[in-house]
């Protein structure tokens, strides 16, 4: 469940991440200090002839081999979905 998966993300400080780009998809990875990592990526879903919606999920991996780049560690207060308008 969406709100379960949100409130597993508050709370939780975060100290790098990844970010890989392509043509009309997006990956993006956070390093939490616990090791987890919060992964946020694209997913194309067709939704009539010639339109197709790219939702924003996010999942929780084991460690993974990846460049991060690191920064200061933040807290991750509060999370909210957003909608495509608030996100572009």
């Amino acid at each position: 469940m969406l709100s379960e998966s949100i409130s597993a993300v508050v709370g939780r400080r975060v100290d790098a991440y990844f970010h890989a780009d392509w043509y009309w998809r997006f990956f993006v990875a956070l390093r939490a200090e616990d090791g987890q990592r919060i992964v946020f990526s694209t997913e194309e879903r067709g939704l009539a002839k010639y339109f197709a919606v790219f939702p924003l999920p996010f999942e929780f991996e084991a460690s993974e081999e990846r460049q991060w780049v690191s920064f200061e560690p933040l807290l991750i207060n509060t999370v909210r979905p957003l909608w495509r308008l608030e996100w572009l």
